[in-house]
């Protein structure tokens, strides 16, 4: 075995080094084969060629490249990437496939099919188009177009001028001027509305009625009113409005008091210029014989004081109620 193995080597060795001639070539191989450490093919033992036209082929003598040359540019250059790196990049963010695409054009020719429905009438057979081209044919008629542009008599731009007005006025500068009216008949800071003051000062003010029912109006010339009323008083007996503390009417010169029972009373008024200390006003006060039942009994005074009281005294006959009012101008 090992003088097959060594002839073996030559044959190779010879081989390589060129012009080995056919017809030894052939004849080596035929001692190979019948050693039976080879068996080569017919068109191999058969072949005139020598190892020159192999080389020949192989190798290309003008540029002095060779098949192992080529192939190493070829990879060197042409094979910068991985195939499963190409795959990768291929595919994307979320690895999409041809399978992906395919679902994706499936769903899309869906849409579409749906899409043609709304667009066709099968019924009918109108189109989308056919219709647009009948509004066309029919309705955009010279005297039709001719009529709609006889209304468009000003441009936008003039028309969009003449709205915002002198100083180009928006909707923007008109909300800002709501809400800063809006801010003025709102107090933040006690959640006071000026409805709600105004509903205060309506509901402060007594709706004032003569012995007959007929109406008298006091309230326009006062600015602000004040009221308490008593139920089931007793007889011979004096009362301070309000029952506790005084009205207020710092700031006003010109005071009206109103008092209002079915009985006689004595009324005088009680003055004061710090708010604590109170005295009787001189010629503010009405007896009982002056006074009137079921009739606006009134005292009216001018003068600069910080708070007051009216003290009505009743009778030997105790009224039903009492009710007094105060209003206050500035």
């Amino acid at each position: 075995m090992s003088i097959t193995i060594a002839l073996l080597r030559r044959i190779l060795k010879e081989w390589a080094q060129k012009d080995l001639p056919a017809i030894e070539l052939k004849a080596n191989l035929v001692e190979i084969e019948s050693m039976n450490i080879a068996n080569f093919p017919d068109w191999f033992a058969n072949s005139t060629k020598k190892t020159d036209d192999i080389d020949a082929r192989l190798y290309d003598s003008a540029s002095g490249d060779s098949v192992i040359s080529v192939l190493q540019t070829i990879r060197d250059t042409k094979l910068d990437i991985s195939l499963s790196t190409l795959r990768d990049d291929l595919r994307g963010t979320g690895n999409k496939t041809l399978t992906d695409l395919d679902s994706q054009l499936g769903n899309v020719n869906t849409k579409l099919d749906t899409l043609d429905g709304r667009l066709y009438d099968s019924n009918s057979g109108d189109t989308a188009i056919s219709v647009l081209q009948t509004i066309r044919d029919n309705v955009a008629k010279e005297s039709t177009l001719s009529s709609i542009l006889s209304k468009l008599d000003i441009a936008l731009s003039t028309l969009r001028d003449d709205l915002r007005g002198t100083g180009n006025k928006t909707l923007t500068d008109l909300d800002t001027r709501l809400g800063n009216i809006d801010e003025r008949l709102y107090d933040s800071a006690s959640g006071d509305t000026a409805i709600s003051v105004l509903q205060t000062i309506r509901d402060r003010t007594p709706s004032l009625t003569s012995a007959g029912n007929t109406p008298i109006c006091v309230r326009e010339r006062y600015v602000a009113w004040d009221s308490e009323t008593l139920d089931s008083p007793s007889a011979s007996t004096s009362y301070e409005f309000p029952s506790s503390g005084s009205w207020n009417v710092e700031g006003y010169t010109d005071i009206v008091v109103y008092v209002i029972a079915d009985q006689p009373c004595d009324v005088k008024v009680r003055g004061s210029v710090d708010g604590t200390n109170f005295y009787d006003i001189p010629g503010v006060s009405l007896s009982s014989g002056e006074f009137v039942a079921n009739a606006l009994n009134h005292l009216a005074f001018s003068l600069v004081l910080k708070a007051i009281k009216v003290v009505v005294t009743t009778g030997t006959t105790a009224p039903t109620s009492i009710t007094v009012y105060v209003g206050k101008r500035i």
